[in-house]
């Protein structure tokens, strides 16, 4: 077995060319080309489509793109661990999230990650489409909700509730769940039911229809409007739990509950998990813990 073809291969995946594959590892695409097919020769069968442009893996092309980056990684561990005298993370993570948890929680926590683990770097990659971790080829990505992915392995590192947060000038307004039908509401486009909500209190439920003249589909988006605006809308409480405690919105409402959800880190489906990932995994879950950096409200 010759590593150096292995890592050709995971660049040349990772980067969706021989060319981007050869300026990552510095050497010509014609060495990468070279050793790609002398891969695909050893192994019998191909592992990547091609055509004039980029560079897609076959279904076993994809499986073996993720044991080949697990054996990779495990290999760069061994030879840290013997030149540091013990095991450290290392390598090179690609991480994707939703854009409104990744630029509020998580950003902050990879720049901490990167700065306390020189041997690592990452790229994150922030988009509120669900990006599958193995056709995308990413190590690890965080969803947030109520995810029904069976295929990858998922552990659940946080939780939070829905609120109902408005402009300081509408708190004494609301009473009742009945009184949010009197306001403007800011719906998220991005929920399939966001003028329909359901408030429970003890055995009680009420069920409750918004009027929503406006809709964003970005949640830091709809905490700003809402601040400056006589108007109000229910989100995650990670996102305004900041804001709530500096007055610049209220939380109304709060004897009542909406619906709670978890945080999720999923990874692809093999059995071992760098050290680096699951190093990261550790702190984010050690932060929500600790209620992410905040006290209460």
């Amino acid at each position: 077995m010759n590593f150096n073809r292995l890592s050709y291969f995971v660049a040349v995946v990772d980067a969706g060319t021989i060319t981007g594959a050869a300026d990552a590892l510095n050497i010509s695409k014609a060495v990468v080309s070279k050793q790609i097919l002398t891969l695909e020769e050893e192994l019998g069968t191909a592992l990547l489509h091609r055509n004039t442009r980029h560079l897609h893996p076959t279904d076993a092309g994809l499986r073996f793109y993720e044991q080949a980056k697990a054996a990779l990684s495990q290999a760069q561990e061994a030879y840290a661990k013997v030149q540091s005298g013990r095991a450290v993370p290392t390598g090179h993570l690609r991480m994707t999230a939703p854009m409104d948890y990744g630029t509020l929680h998580l950003a902050p926590l990879v720049a901490q990650f990167v700065q306390d683990n020189e041997e690592v770097s990452i790229d994150l990659h922030l988009s509120d489409d669900r990006l599958d971790p193995i056709e995308h080829h990413f190590d690890l990505s965080f969803r947030v909700g109520w995810p029904s992915d069976s295929s990858n392995q998922m552990r659940k590192v946080g939780a939070f509730e829905e609120w109902v947060v408005a402009s300081p000038s509408l708190g004494d307004v609301v009473m009742e769940p009945e009184d949010l039908a009197k306001l403007s509401f800011v719906a998220n486009a991005a929920l399939k039911n966001a003028t329909e909500w359901r408030f429970r209190r003890g055995g009680e439920h009420r069920d409750i229809s918004v009027n929503a003249p406006l809709k964003l589909n970005a949640s830091p988006a709809i905490s700003r409007a809402i601040a400056t605006g006589e108007c109000c809308s229910i989100v995650p409480d990670f996102l305004v739990f900041d804001d709530v405690l500096a007055g610049r919105l209220v939380r109304l409402l709060p004897h009542w509950s909406l619906r709670s959800g978890g945080i999720y880190a999923v990874t692809p489906p093999t059995k071992y998990k760098p050290l680096a990932i699951k190093a990261f995994i550790d702190l984010v879950a050690t932060y929500h813990r600790a209620g992410f950096g905040r006290t209460s409200v």
